[in-house]
């Protein structure tokens, strides 16, 4: 009976440390989001054209758009040619970019930019709206977090993780020290060769 309280407490404390921080797909899809959601304009149903680069974003973008009741029609698909008589959104990746600075000892600072370009044109090819956002997002994450945010797949939700206070000293103190030996060893060993 302890131990089922003590995994409910557990649960009740950790649950929402764990959600607290969004992953790198998902900063990215709410950058998108930020972007994007209005692009269409009033076009209740449009054709879009969107990159192979970062699939999660369209997906992202399609669900708000259907759920705002828009018919979406993409450009690429094989089996049914979408109407030509609706007007075309096209978007473009320009930029991304994924660091992690250290933010004191157990933090690490995410700095997250997502530069999108899109051009919604009407049937007949006359541009209607055509826009660059430069999205960016920071915040504080725990160090322990940072390698469960990023996803294996895809490659720009990856950054390196700056090393940790103490491994940040250690390390170049180790280095030294070993330099210091052998060169201590080399002559050393380089004088009593030469005395006998």
């Amino acid at each position: 009976m302890l131990l089922r309280w003590t995994c409910l407490i557990g649960l009740l404390v950790w649950a929402p440390i764990a959600q607290a921080q969004p992953t790198n797909v998902e900063v990215f899809q709410q950058l998108a989001l930020d972007c994007l959601q209005a692009a269409p304009g009033t076009a209740q149903a449009f054709r879009l054209e969107a990159p192979s680069q970062m699939p999660y974003l369209r997906t992202v973008l399609l669900n708000h758009w259907q759920n705002d009741n828009r018919l979406v029609f993409f450009t690429d698909t094989t089996r049914y040619a979408p109407p030509r008589d609706l007007p075309l959104l096209r978007y473009d990746i320009a930029q991304v970019a994924l660091t992690y600075t250290r933010q004191g000892r157990k933090a690490l600072r995410r700095d997250v930019t997502l530069d999108l370009r899109y051009r919604l044109t009407a049937a007949n090819g006359q541009a209607l709206d055509e826009q660059m956002c430069t999205t960016p997002y920071t915040d504080v994450i725990p160090r322990k977090a940072a390698k469960n945010l990023s996803d294996l797949t895809y490659s720009e939700t990856q950054a390196p993780i700056p090393a940790g206070g103490l491994r940040r000293y250690l390390e170049p103190a180790v280095l030294t020290a070993a330099s210091a030996i052998t060169v201590y060893l080399f002559f050393n060993l380089r004088s009593s060769g030469n005395g006998s």
